[in-house]
């Protein structure tokens, strides 16, 4: 397994295919603008303050996404609806995110922000949360319910008008 540590870089053009441990530094910035492939079975891993914004994942397990302790970092997901295989759904599988913790972040861009959202509906015994739009089930994450701690999540507006993810 490849083993990177990035501060500010863009993945733009191609697909994250091999099995790679890639470490975004304190404060650092990555983009993957192409897609997570299916055989990446990566680990992106959030440092103190650092962005990790990803476009789609096609790929169904396997992939990890970790908040490192006391990150205060923040995840950007360009489509909730393209994050894993059958997003909104119970049947969904995608990466797991590991370590969310309070301080750190998820934007969900493509989610638009609404007071008169549903509340998110996050399942322990699956690790998996539930995003609506209204009724309409849009989007679906999951967490490693060991990592995630006590608490609930709570969803604000971001600056954009998409969603913002918090756990506390």
């Amino acid at each position: 397994m490849a083993r990177h540590r990035l501060h500010r870089r863009c993945l733009a053009g191609c697909a994250v295919a091999a099995a790679s441990v890639i470490t975004i530094a304190a404060s650092g910035t990555l983009n993957v603008i192409g897609s997570i492939t299916p055989s990446a079975s990566s680990i992106f891993q959030l440092s103190d303050k650092a962005v990790l914004e990803i476009h789609a994942v096609t790929g169904t397990t396997g992939d990890q996404i970790r908040f490192l302790s006391a990150a205060n970092s923040t995840l950007i997901i360009d489509s909730g609806s393209n994050f894993g295989i059958n997003g909104g759904t119970a049947r969904y599988t995608g990466p797991t995110i590991v370590g969310f913790a309070a301080g750190d972040q998820i934007d969900l861009k493509s989610l638009a922000f609404s007071t008169k959202s549903s509340a998110p509906v996050y399942d322990a015994s699956t690790g998996l949360l539930q995003l609506y739009s209204g009724s309409t089930n849009v989007a679906t994450l999951a967490f490693l319910n060991s990592s995630l701690g006590s608490g609930t999540f709570h969803l604000a507006s971001d600056p954009y008008g998409g969603t913002m993810i918090t756990h506390s």
